[in-house]
């Protein structure tokens, strides 16, 4: 079970981005984070696939806290 959220309204930085996409293995406690522009569906996507799917295949659950990002059904 993967748990995933966003630290939102960061300083910018040097390559624009302004959010911290964390994805968090709740057996574990192994931590994941992305640097990012935005939230949209899309980028939570590829990030997910970069972070957590090339490294470790699908999850079964995705924890996650409701954001209107992750309603767009693009991790379903």
């Amino acid at each position: 079970m993967i748990a995933m959220d966003h630290i939102p309204s960061l300083p910018k930085s040097f390559k624009g981005n302004t959010e911290l996409l964390i994805w968090v293995d709740l057996f574990s406690g192994y931590v994941m984070a992305k640097a990012s522009s935005s939230r949209t569906a899309q980028t939570v996507a590829e990030n997910y696939e970069e972070c957590v799917f090339r490294r470790f295949g699908a999850s079964e659950v995705i924890r996650k806290d409701g954001a209107d990002a992750d309603q767009s059904g693009a991790l379903k």
